[in-house]
């Protein structure tokens, strides 16, 4: 699923929602979401998140 995607990849970096959050110019709040899939990001399934 998409939300244990970004959370491994996040951990597998060694980024912190906030260090994530600001990389992708977004609030903590929004990646804690995203990883509890409470909310989805509104990235095309195409886009490349290089972090």
């Amino acid at each position: 699923m998409l939300h244990e995607n970004i959370k491994a990849i996040r951990k597998s970096k060694g980024l912190s929602q906030q260090e994530l959050a600001a990389r992708l110019n977004v609030v903590r709040q929004t990646i804690s979401k995203w990883e509890q899939e409470l909310l989805l990001p509104a990235y095309s399934p195409t886009t490349e998140i290089r972090c």
